[in-house]
């Protein structure tokens, strides 16, 4: 389950992408509150890796070694 799990944070659909998406957008919003509902959402895309990190973490805590090794 980790495994599959740790592949939210890159590709196209990933958080990071995610959230590298909204951060930019932001330079292009004519508007200072559209600015900030972009910087706000991107901040948050930014808070999902971090639950995807923990996640994996919690997942993998105390697995062996060669199960980690296992391709998806």
């Amino acid at each position: 389950m980790a495994k599959y799990i740790i592949t939210q944070y890159g590709g196209p659909e990933g958080e990071l992408s995610a959230s590298l998406r909204y951060l930019n957008m932001r330079y292009t919003m004519p508007t200072g509150r559209a600015k900030g509902v972009l910087t706000d959402i991107g901040t948050e895309e930014l808070a999902h890796m971090e639950i995807v990190a923990t996640l994996v973490y919690k997942l993998i805590e105390g697995a062996l070694l060669r199960l980690l090794r296992l391709p998806i």
